[in-house]
């Protein structure tokens, strides 16, 4: 009977977490104003990133990037991992390419200090010169 009423109670607390964590997701919300999503950037011009998070409960950070889709490198990364609800990002990149290059922007919000995330993607076109 000891062991029914453990495996309930560990059951019961799984439940608890994951419908916590859910929730989380659903109440955080990121909004990328710029790049519109299939942005082409002109060479020599600014890749502007902006946009907000915002969440219902704490956040533990966020983190931006953007990432060369061929080479998946990064030419633009930056965050925070200070707790808050909601923060702000406008960042800037020049175009530099040497060939028209397809870059994946990215926005990730940490709900918990255990990877939990919520993420948003946009992707946009750099052209050469």
């Amino acid at each position: 009977m000891k062991t029914l009423s453990k495996i309930m109670l560990i059951s019961a607390c799984a439940f608890m977490t994951f419908s916590c964590q859910k929730n989380k997701v659903e109440e955080t919300t990121i909004t990328i104003m710029e790049p519109l999503p299939s942005d082409t950037i002109a060479f020599g011009t600014e890749f502007h990133v902006e946009g907000e998070i915002v969440g219902k409960h704490k956040l533990y950070g966020f983190q931006i990037d953007l990432v060369n889709q061929s080479t998946g490198v990064s030419v633009l990364k930056y965050g925070s991992d200070k707790k808050a609800k909601s923060y702000s990002f406008h960042e800037h990149w020049v175009n530099d390419v040497v060939d028209t290059t397809h870059f994946t922007f990215m926005v990730s919000a940490n709900l918990d200090n255990n990877g939990n995330q919520v993420i948003k993607e946009v992707d946009a076109v750099c052209l050469p010169q």
